[in-house]
């Protein structure tokens, strides 16, 4: 990963965007046509400083780990000494939304629970699980796309979430201490709302009656969703439990 300058002339039209970033294609110092990921610029110029410092740190910390299913990080883009985005090399693969197969669902899902739980053992957490934070391959592996969200309580530091109100993040912020858990609690809902085709950002989940059946509609699973719906200082963070089909 280098650290290099920012080059507006580099930079195409936003192919894509999300609550705090817009998603280009950019050319690179070395020729090589890149995706960059570019922060929204803040109001206040202390609060867009502090946010593309805890973004910086985030992101060498990560890169440093070489996980393997991590997107690469490229470049890390500056302007006046600010963090003002990165860049990533081009990702082959399916990303998933609320109308894809039930069986690409299920692989997907399969495959970010293993990583959450390394994830976390290492004092990771990924937050957001919004579908579009994830690539699924063809050997049916996952790559993990927006890092510099996640919270990193570990590696001698303590640096949270960018965007906490999202509404598994904030309703489990204001209703739970155990920040441990965090991301089991925002796994789960990410599961309910993709299987059951509930946007989470428009839906509250906890009011929703039905499971899909035969993938997660069990008495555990009811039992996990209870646990969710009464969210306190007593939750466990149980885990739902997926069927693959055959």
């Amino acid at each position: 990963m280098e650290r290099r300058e920012y080059k507006e002339e580099k930079e195409m039209p936003e192919f894509a965007h999300g609550y705090e970033s817009t998603v280009h294609k950019y050319i690179s110092d070395d020729g090589e046509e890149v995706v960059l990921k570019k922060f929204r610029e803040k109001k206040d110029i202390d609060e867009t400083k502090r946010i593309a410092r805890n973004k910086e740190q985030k992101l060498e910390i990560l890169s440093s780990l070489n996980i393997p299913y991590f997107v690469q990080i490229k470049d890390l883009l500056f302007k006046n000494g600010i963090l003002v985005g990165y860049t990533m090399p081009m990702v082959v693969g399916k990303q998933l939304d609320l109308f894809s197969k039930t069986e690409d669902k299920l692989k997907e899902l399969h495959e970010i629970r293993k990583i959450m739980l390394e994830l976390n053992s290492k004092g990771i957490y990924i937050g957001d699980y919004a579908e579009h934070n994830f690539f699924l391959l063809d050997d049916g592996t996952v790559i993990c796309l927006d890092l510099d969200n996640y919270r990193i309580y570990s590696y001698g530091v303590k640096l949270d979430f960018d965007t906490l109100d999202l509404r598994s993040i904030s309703r489990f912020n204001q209703k739970c201490k155990k920040d441990e858990l965090i991301d089991r609690y925002c796994y789960n809902a990410q599961i309910i709302c993709l299987l059951g085709r509930y946007d989470l950002s428009k839906t509250n989940f906890w009011y929703m009656n039905k499971l899909p059946k035969g993938v997660i509609n069990s008495e555990y699973n009811w039992d996990t969703i209870n646990e969710m719906l009464l969210l306190g200082d007593n939750y466990q963070g149980n885990l739902l439990e997926i069927k693959r089909r055959n």
